[in-house]
């Protein structure tokens, strides 16, 4: 519901406000779907995985 009724041109623009909600909510769960990547792969690719925020995320995923 978030995104219902934004074209894709007012998606991206909203993205580019990382402090909007639509941005919050997006990049949150792009982190979450980053960090279970990071788990599944032994935090492969390094250079993302070893961002303080992923290892955050990563640390409160189930095994």
């Amino acid at each position: 519901a978030l995104l219902q009724g934004l074209s894709w041109d007012q998606i991206a623009t909203q993205l580019s406000n990382p402090g909007g909600q639509i941005a919050r909510a997006i990049l949150g769960n792009a982190n979450i779907i980053t960090a279970a990547i990071c788990k599944a792969t032994n935090n492969q690719p390094a250079a993302v995985c070893s961002a303080p925020y992923i290892q955050t995320i990563e640390a409160t995923l189930p095994q």
